[in-house]
């Protein structure tokens, strides 16, 4: 995948990778990693698609001010779509990134022809501790891909490219955090566009729940997979097959 950069004024530009032709697939990276853990999956994707995978507030991107909520980076998001003459294009949000896609089309769904997400929800998390469940999860889906090579070099991947996004950016990765485990008091009862999740049966932060509470928006079909939150990063072949089925 190419490396490209998009400069807004003399401080801030976004970093993404692009790769393909024809209709447009965005693909949002999830907490605290970049494109570049997305290099594979969006390689494979761009058989099919043009694949652009931005780093809004996070990797090479630089930016003069940090964040603390979800509404700055849909914003930044809607400003890349802009800045690159995206007129429709279709989206697919992973973990974190999920909350980022799904307040983006209840915004701005004239721009998306159809909302794929992965191991994520689209209602509150109704539990408590939630940071304590956050740091527990990423402990239990590091110790889970000890048992395969493919799972090591997984875990890798995902600390190599964590701690470079921490070397840049420190303060807002520790944002992003407490942005993932926050309140939001969105209820979301339509999804607005055709929506498919993908959704962990042994997912490590996603509750059964929640599952439950997400089966009553419209719009949004939900396959359950045997995998735990993280499996994609294993079976990209498999993800890649279903984004572009449902596509």
């Amino acid at each position: 995948m190419k490396s490209q950069f998009i400069q807004f004024d003399k401080t801030n530009k976004t970093h993404y990778l692009v790769a393909g032709h024809g209709d447009v697939l965005i693909l949002l990276p999830s907490l605290w990693v970049t494109s570049e853990s997305y290099i594979s999956l969006g390689s494979e994707l761009s058989k099919n698609f043009k694949v652009i995978i931005p780093d809004i507030y996070r990797g090479k991107s630089v930016f003069d001010k940090n964040t603390g909520n979800i509404d700055d980076y849909v914003e930044a998001f809607y400003n890349l779509i802009k800045a690159l003459s995206i007129d429709k294009f279709y989206l697919v949000g992973v973990s974190f990134s999920g909350l980022v896609a799904t307040k983006y089309i209840l915004q701005h769904p004239k721009t998306i022809n159809k909302l794929f997400l992965v191991s994520t929800t689209a209602v509150p998390l109704l539990f408590k501790y939630k940071k304590l469940i956050l740091i527990y999860g990423y402990i239990k889906l590091l110790y889970h891909n000890l048992f395969s090579i493919d799972g090591i070099k997984t875990n890798l991947l995902w600390c190599s490219d964590s701690i470079k996004n921490l070397v840049r950016h420190p303060v807002q990765v520790i944002n992003e955090g407490f942005i993932a485990t926050s309140n939001y008091d969105d209820r979301v009862s339509d999804m607005n566009v055709p929506t498919k999740l993908v959704f962990a049966k042994k997912d490590e932060f996603i509750s059964k729940e929640t599952l439950i509470r997400m089966r009553k928006i419209k719009n949004l079909e939900i396959e359950i997979v045997d995998h735990f939150h993280a499996w994609f990063f294993k079976h990209e072949d498999e993800l890649a097959n279903r984004i572009v089925a449902f596509f």
